[in-house]
């Protein structure tokens, strides 16, 4: 919403010392709280639900394709137009405010997505 305070954090991601993605993270301030910054060097989803108490109802995710930018590339140690995986994810609250807007840029040639699927 407009007016509300917005938390911006932005991290490089890595494997076995490579970079292999950039995450941007987009946090309403006002459902966040305080932030321990010490606390961020591991999986920032246990450190929100787990530190934090904080639980999504949902999540809305769209996986796109994209290429890497000057910046983006220089992170990633790339060449400017590399190809990328693009993730978004918007989680919201239980009752159904957005608090958590994400962006990862993923290295095309590094990054695979296994996805399981459950049938009736």
């Amino acid at each position: 919403n407009e007016g509300e305070k917005v938390l911006y954090i932005k991290r490089l991601r890595t494997a076995n010392d490579l970079p292999i993605a950039v995450e941007e993270s987009f946090l309403i301030k006002e459902i966040l709280g305080s932030l321990e910054e010490h606390k961020l060097t591991g999986s920032f989803y246990e450190y929100l639900f787990y530190d934090k108490g904080i639980k999504p109802s949902k999540v809305v995710q769209e996986i796109s394709s994209t290429l890497a930018d000057e910046d983006t590339a220089a992170l990633l140690e790339i060449d400017s137009g590399h190809p990328l995986l693009r993730i978004t994810r918007l989680m919201y609250t239980t009752d159904n405010r957005p608090f958590f807007y994400l962006i990862f840029h993923l290295r095309g040639d590094m990054y695979s997505i296994k996805t399981r699927l459950n049938l009736l």
